[in-house]
């Protein structure tokens, strides 16, 4: 059974709080990393830290040692379910039952830990195996994991990490609602954002992955594109916001992918303009007090 909360992150209205104040959650990908060349992560955490974010979101379940160094650099962890998401696992059950002993299991040594404020429990279901496999019975299997989560660790917040082409998939239970948005123009990415806002309804809605390539696009394109973002997702109201990513440096399907380049620092550690704009990025946190218009 996990122990009393610790983080001390929870949902208020729309945003979040912590420490009896409203925050803007100011967040940043990190990893995962190919395993060799994976940079010490005390750190990178410092870096994150002086960069202006107050927390970091993960692909993975971390270890204690990650967690570790992420309360001593002053950063909140959103961990992430690393499942089989990618197959069928509505035919395959094996799939989401591997899925649950996994959550539950990391839940009971990690849950109380002081870093740890939150899980997304999958990413972006691909909306071709949404449709071959049920929007319904895909969306009970997201709430399954988060209704389990909630049992063992009701101190810390869950959500799935949804995007545009998948809108129908939200789950009524989760604590927030999450969406990994890829929008190139100002206006359509405002609009979008509202739209969001009536999906999630009374929960917080939170941008929980931003971002531009600069193996195509150039350094300047990709902090300006950080830069306007942040500032619409403050002033249209959302409880944070993600920048994608942390490192150029990237492992997916166990390989380094080497043609894609998304980082605000590359692949040496080096800062990219981009990282200065999110370091001068310093939101105003949200009003408490009550507004009608």
């Amino acid at each position: 059974m996990a122990k009393p909360p610790t983080s001390g992150l929870e949902t208020d209205g729309k945003f979040f709080r912590r420490d009896g104040r409203r925050l803007w959650l100011k967040t940043v990908t990190y990893g995962p990393f190919p395993p060799e060349k994976e940079p010490p992560a005390a750190a990178e955490f410092a870096k994150i830290r002086e960069a202006g974010f107050d927390s970091i979101r993960l692909f993975a379940l971390p270890d204690s040692a990650l967690l570790d160094a992420a309360e001593r650099a002053g950063l909140m962890v959103f961990a992430g379910l690393d499942w089989n998401q990618y197959e069928d696992f509505i035919s395959q059950p094996g799939i989401l039952s591997a899925a649950r002993i996994r959550l539950a299991g990391w839940l009971e040594r990690n849950a109380a830990h002081p870093a740890l404020a939150g899980v997304y429990v999958g990413n972006e279901i691909p909306s071709d195996l949404v449709r071959w496999m049920g929007p319904p019975a895909v969306r009970e299997s997201i709430e399954g994991l988060i209704e389990l989560g909630k049992r063992a660790a009701p101190h810390l917040l869950f959500a799935y990490a949804n995007y545009p082409s998948t809108e129908y998939l939200e789950p009524g239970n989760a604590d927030f609602s999450a969406f990994n948005i890829y929008l190139e123009d100002k206006e359509p990415f405002a609009a979008y954002l509202r739209r969001l806002q009536n999906i999630a309804g009374d929960r917080p809605l939170v941008v929980s992955e931003f971002g531009m390539d600069t193996h195509r696009n150039s350094l300047a394109a990709q902090a300006d594109y950080l830069g306007w973002a942040l500032e619409i997702s403050h002033r249209e109201e959302t409880a944070g916001f993600t920048a994608y990513a942390w490192s150029d440096l990237w492992m997916n399907a166990g390989r380094e992918i080497l043609d894609w380049s998304f980082g605000i620092t590359d692949r040496l550690g080096n800062p990219k303009p981009a990282l200065k704009v999110c370091r001068d990025f310093s939101p105003t946190p949200p009003s408490s007090s009550l507004r009608f218009s």
